[in-house]
């Protein structure tokens, strides 16, 4: 018997009979027999209805309906694409008699055939979505399913629940993936990171070799221009060292050149055009300041040239001595 229908019998309104009405949550449907829907009355709970009416309509058929909601629960299995794994999908469905005439004369259908569509259904999606595709299934069965029960002429369809969802292998194998790919990731992350941070290594260590060798190569400068005083020179300009401090330190040099000059004299260690000679170069160190320091910047030098008169005439002093006693 199909789904809605609980009692079907013969009928015959008498002259002296009323309309029968049915109970609550069913209806009447009267029909003449082979005259199809456009001769037949449906009959609800609560209506009024002419006797002569139905009469007139020469009903010999009274079919009883129910009108209360069916559900439908099933679970089924989709194979994967790989053959391996499957999906589980359940599926909950609501179903209501809304048209009595059409559901009795063109679309009755019970449980079976609900079922019969949606094992069809399910079977389609076979081997046909991987693991990682359960919601583009549960979209394609929910379009499917409302398209196949539209057949069933005069009933309400309701999907209740639609869920996918890939078996426990499947899902400890996305799980698998997953990390696996954070896993590459975070090594690519750190192996890009150590990359970097050699890259950065090397870059500061040639930086300090160019600072290395540029600081060799301008002492080299030094030393070639000012001899022993080309580290004192670059003190001088590179650490703030004033014009007075160079001048009393070359000053100084010529101070202690001089006692060991006179040392050698007193001595003997030396003979008289040696002695000359020493005095001479010791006193030829005027050229560094005549020409040497012009090449410096101008620290200090309204200083500098205060001590450079004070320098000539404590070089005319000590060379007196050494002219007159010591040679």
């Amino acid at each position: 018997m199909s789904e809605f229908i609980v009692k079907e019998e013969n009928f015959k309104l008498g002259l002296m009979e009323r309309v029968p009405i049915p109970n609550d949550g069913e209806c009447f449907l009267l029909y003449q027999t082979g005259a199809g829907e456009g001769k037949s009355i449906v009959i609800n709970s609560g209506g009024r209805y002419s006797s002569a009416e139905v009469r007139h309509g020469h009903y010999d058929r009274k079919v009883t309906l129910s009108l209360a909601e069916r559900t439908f629960s099933q679970d089924y299995q989709i194979v994967m694409a790989d053959n391996d794994f499957y999906f589980y999908v359940s599926i909950s469905i609501s179903y209501i008699l809304q048209e009595a005439q059409k559901y009795f004369f063109q679309g009755q259908m019970d449980e079976t055939d609900i079922q019969q569509i949606l094992k069809s259904v399910i079977r389609g999606q076979d081997g046909k979505w991987n693991v990682q595709q359960g919601w583009e299934i549960r979209n394609i069965l929910e379009d499917y399913i409302e398209k196949k029960l539209r057949q069933f002429e005069g009933v309400r369809f309701k999907i209740l629940e639609l869920n996918v969802e890939p078996d426990e292998d499947a899902v400890k194998m996305i799980q698998s993936n997953r990390e696996t790919t954070v896993g590459i990731h975070v090594a690519a992350n750190k192996t890009e990171e150590q990359i970097a941070m050699n890259k950065q290594k090397e870059r500061i260590v040639d930086s300090e070799k160019v600072l290395t060798m540029k600081q060799i190569e301008d002492m080299a400068y030094m030393m070639k221009n000012f001899g022993n005083l080309g580290p004192i020179v670059s003190d001088y300009l590179q650490n703030g060292m004033s014009g007075v401090e160079l001048y009393n330190y070359i000053m100084k040099a010529k101070t202690d050149n001089m006692a060991i000059l006179n040392t050698a004299v007193s001595n003997d260690m030396l003979t008289q055009k040696e002695a000359f000679e020493k005095l001479k170069e010791i006193l030829n160190d005027n050229a560094f300041l005549q020409d040497e320091i012009q090449q410096l910047p101008n620290r200090d030098s309204g200083r500098i040239e205060e001590k450079k008169e004070e320098k000539e005439t404590d070089e005319e002093e000590m060379s007196s001595p050494v002219d007159g006693d010591c040679i």
